[in-house]
């Protein structure tokens, strides 16, 4: 079931464009997910922007359980920072910068 968009923190159709092929694959043959991985996504953002715990999500969102659950596992995968390097990068190169964020060349000690 696809949920209205109504917070600050739910990705644009753009956004999710770019971040959707950066996911983990479902798994086949598997169950299939209950909830769009979009709106998981959408959760996530909006405890990490808002600071509410996992527990106060609101009702439109998938159970809380489901959402923290998915985002342990991307965490243990280290989704989230692959996602994040290759964003930065990608803004790095768009401004015509080195994409690899860092001091190179400088000693340090």
């Amino acid at each position: 079931m696809e949920r209205t968009r109504t917070y600050d923190s739910d990705l644009t159709d753009a956004q999710w464009e770019i971040i959707e092929p950066l996911l983990p694959l479902i798994k086949e043959p598997g169950r299939v997910p209950k909830h769009p991985r979009r709106n998981i996504v959408d959760a996530i953002l909006y405890v990490v922007r808002t600071g509410c715990s996992w527990r106060q999500l609101p009702v439109d969102f998938p159970p809380w359980q489901t959402v923290y659950w998915q985002f342990k596992q991307w965490e243990e995968r280290q989704v989230t920072e692959r996602i994040v390097d290759l964003l930065r990068e990608e803004v790095r190169l768009a401004e015509g910068r080195d994409p690899v964020a860092g001091l190179r060349g400088v000693a340090v000690g």
